[in-house]
């Protein structure tokens, strides 16, 4: 009798051991040792600081270590909707979620469909990943023409009528163009099913010419380059506002034509000459 009560005193004994050690275990963190503490979860990623804009309307963007968030907010005239794009780090894994459009930044090789583009690089000093460019022929800047005529820029064509194999042959990072319309981006279908990133750039909505200028800061988001971005465009801001104010105060106010030299507009203009 006393032989079988040490016998259950000691099978007891067995259960509350193992169960205090099933116990002990949950309470440690897998793969760690009883002295390490479990590492928090990660934070959520920072929804971004607004990018400091003072006169253009047709863009924002939200900017953080991780991520980029660029929105235009009108890329024509009369735009209902318009486009998002997500720009991640070259060295970040992984790609969100959504309807934004993804594109790894720094871009290294830029097409642009309008001369209009040019100045913001070449400010930028990004003139060496500029590989294609419509409208050759009516590039002002001394700097692009001559990498034309070298052959490290290849003209692309008309912004309504080029060739996609002649930029798909360029392995572009990204194509900024423009629209007047959806129906102007229908062009585009091939690069973007190709996986080359078509981005509209709206800088001829801006009603002044301070908010067109301040579109360097849009692509020095692209290029990596926005603090040099921001530097340009104070600079032009006040060489802009010196001379507003010194047009001020003249009473001389000559009548000035403004507008984009093109066959169609030569017509127009020849036309009303002839009334």
């Amino acid at each position: 009798m006393h032989h079988r009560h040490r016998r259950g005193a000691q099978l007891l004994a067995l259960v509350v051991a193992i169960a205090l050690g099933a116990l002990l275990w949950r309470s440690i963190p897998h793969g760690r040792t009883q002295g390490e503490s479990a590492s928090p979860p990660p934070a959520p990623a920072e929804p971004g600081r607004p990018l400091e804009l003072h006169h253009a309307k047709c863009f924002r963007a939200a900017v953080s270590p991780e991520r980029t968030q660029v929105e235009i907010t009108q890329p024509w005239r009369d735009a209902a909707d318009g486009f998002r794009y997500t720009l991640l780090p070259r060295e970040s894994a992984g790609a969100p979620k959504g309807d934004s459009l993804t594109i790894r930044t720094p871009v290294r090789r830029v097409v642009a469909m309008s001369t209009s583009y040019l100045p913001s690089l070449e400010m930028l000093g990004a003139l060496d990943r500029l590989v294609g460019v419509s409208r050759a022929e009516e590039v002002s800047s001394p700097e692009v023409r001559r990498r034309i005529e070298q052959g490290t820029v290849k003209a692309v064509g008309d912004v309504h009528s080029f060739s996609p194999e002649a930029i798909l042959a360029l392995s572009p990072d990204v194509v900024f163009t423009l629209g007047i319309g959806p129906q102007d981006l229908d062009a585009y279908r091939p690069l973007r099913q190709a996986g080359v990133p078509v981005v509209v750039v709206a800088e001829y909505v801006e009603p002044t010419p301070l908010g067109r200028a301040e579109w360097i800061k849009f692509f020095g988001l692209f290029l990596g380059e926005s603090d040099s971005a921001e530097k340009v465009y104070r600079g032009i801001e006040e060489r802009y506002r010196r001379l507003a104010a010194k047009a001020a105060s003249t009473a001389e106010r000559p009548t000035v034509l403004v507008g984009n030299r093109s066959e169609e507009h030569t017509s127009e203009l020849q036309s009303h000459s002839d009334l």
